[in-house]
């Protein structure tokens, strides 16, 4: 199952690269020089002795005047228009994410008449991956995130003990606005390092219930689609390479073992990335 959804995820990341937003790179525009131009027509005023031109070439105005080799050119096109070719329209960030998430206690708590319960089968460990797209010109950006957590849960039901265990899949898709705020002139870090964002969008998660007690093993699995929402916030300590915090909550409904639950939770990671 894990293989899957990661499958998805790379699948769409790439899908989404090779289509970012601005990522043909436009021609180049050519800027005419005067320059050409300009050696030319003082070239043609070379009329007679007292013209400006004449007296700067003296006797060899005539043999200027005839020398056809190639005049020295101006600055290119390129230079004097800025070359456009391979200009970086989009811009990507891709990190990866640990922490935690947190699902409904009173849906996935231990049933009524559990004598002991040695961990909480609702609160995860989880890690994820997240990779964004914008236009450089553009704070709202595409992000495509994946998310796996874990809970597992002793219950004491009075005869034998009964050991649960939970595992979360998540694939979300949706839009983030980002803050990109300037530091202080006299930081260490870079110009314009410092990222407050806002993010949204729908998901899809799947679940997987297992026990095992000795009158056997039993699992069950589903999935649902829903809804997720967060923010967060990033610091380029160097260049190409952050760390930041993300927070985000997110609901779909399964139903396991013949009751409804929420999928979803509350998961906050502290998150280390690249952006190129």
């Amino acid at each position: 199952m894990s293989i899957k959804f990661f499958s998805i995820f790379v699948v769409c990341a790439v899908w989404l690269s090779c289509n970012a937003p601005g990522n043909a790179a436009p021609l180049p525009v050519a800027v005419p020089t005067e320059a050409g131009a300009f050696l030319l027509a003082q070239a043609g005023d070379n009329d007679g002795p007292n013209d400006a031109v004449g007296d700067a070439i003296g006797d060899g105005a005539e043999d200027q005047a005839g020398d056809h080799r190639p005049m020295e050119q101006g600055p290119a096109p390129d230079d004097l228009a800025g070359d456009t070719r391979g200009a970086r329209r989009s811009s990507f960030l891709l990190r990866g994410i640990f922490g935690g998430k947190w699902m409904e206690a009173d849906e996935w708590s231990p049933e009524v008449g559990a004598s002991d319960s040695n961990s909480n089968l609702e609160d995860h460990w989880a890690i994820g991956l997240d990779l964004e797209i914008r236009s450089i010109e553009s704070p709202l950006g595409i992000v495509l995130a994946y998310h796996f957590s874990e809970g597992s849960e002793e219950r004491d039901t009075g005869a034998f003990n009964t050991d649960f265990d939970l595992e979360t899949e998540e694939l979300q898709i949706g839009l983030r606005y980002t803050f990109d705020l300037k530091v202080h002139p006299d930081s260490f870090l870079p110009p314009n390092s410092f990222h407050i964002y806002l993010q949204g969008g729908i998901s899809l998660i799947w679940v997987d219930a297992e026990t095992d007690s000795p009158l056997g093993r039993n699992s069950q699995s589903d999935n649902g689609d829903g809804y997720w929402y967060g923010g967060g916030f990033y610091i380029d300590i160097f260049e190409h390479f952050n760390i930041g915090v993300d927070i985000k909550y997110s609901h779909a409904g399964v139903d396991l073992f013949g009751g409804g639950q929420s999928a979803g939770g509350l998961f906050v990671g502290l998150a280390a990335g690249v952006s190129f």
